[in-house]
């Protein structure tokens, strides 16, 4: 799956003997003969109960319960069993997806690599870091990737504080001449950082975050500058920059949470 581009993989014959093999796994996992029933049981106590056979082996069934409800401290228990009226396990595959989403005060959030380090420093337009700047000013957003290993389809998310826009810097409208564009190259190895920028595939910039994609980044050290405008004052919290590979989410890094204040 990791080799497939777009709807396809890199040829037809190719195309054609993974759709086979496709084919093979979900006959050899009995996929569309669903026959058993079902209950999801949370801490002794049952949440979610129902059956599939092969003409509903297609719905979902979902169950949200609050972070509030779980036991704190301590463990929690989610016991998923399925069985037929007979006693005995039942044909087909069940599949379930558990999620535990929860939210910290971002001040609160500390940075964290698991196989990419990520930083983040908001700058004047001298260099020097600043946790607040006056309204309408332009705030560098300096970004640092650090890699021991090659990363494949790398993600970057960086969040922007409630109160901030990114600037556009490729429209005509937008202020030019604030930024110094890179005089060297990557292959020049001299360079202890390099520039992101050389290996971005695309760069999206959103009212809430900034997003880059990276086909392929070789180990090594990374910058990447944007800038924003502060537009509107008040004290945000900022939550961290996340970087992670797509088809390995597993690899990941942060940066920590931080708090700009615009004046």
């Amino acid at each position: 799956m990791l080799a497939r581009q777009d709807a396809g993989w890199d040829c037809n014959r190719d195309t054609a003997q993974a759709i086979a093999a496709l084919s093979a796994f979900a006959r050899a996992a009995r996929e569309g003969r669903a026959d058993y029933r079902y209950q999801v049981v949370l801490n002794g106590k049952r949440s979610l109960a129902g059956a599939y056979s092969p003409g509903s082996q297609r719905a979902v069934k979902r169950l949200n319960t609050s972070v509030a409800s779980l036991r704190r401290p301590g463990s929690n228990m989610l016991d998923i069993t399925r069985s037929r009226p007979d006693g005995s396990f039942g044909s087909g595959p069940l599949y379930y997806l558990a999620r535990l989403h929860y939210f910290l005060r971002a001040s609160a959030i500390p940075a964290r690599s698991e196989g990419v380090t990520v930083s983040r420093r908001f700058l004047d337009l001298s260099g020097h870091p600043i946790s607040s700047v006056a309204a309408g000013s332009p705030v560098k957003v300096e970004l640092t990737v650090h890699t021991d290993q090659s990363l494949v389809y790398l993600n970057i998310q960086d969040p922007i504080p409630a109160g901030c826009e990114p600037i556009d810097d490729s429209l005509n409208t937008s202020q030019q001449g604030i930024f110094k564009p890179a005089s060297w190259y990557p292959w020049e190895s001299t360079i202890s950082v390099g520039d992101l920028t050389w290996y971005l595939m695309h760069r999206d910039l959103r009212d809430d975050r900034v997003s880059l994609y990276a086909y392929y980044l070789p180990p090594g050290t990374y910058r990447y500058t944007y800038l924003m405008q502060a537009t509107v004052s008040g004290k945000y919290s900022v939550p961290p920059t996340h970087a992670s590979e797509n088809f390995f989410p597993e690899v990941f890094g942060r940066s920590a949470g931080q708090v700009l204040v615009v004046r």
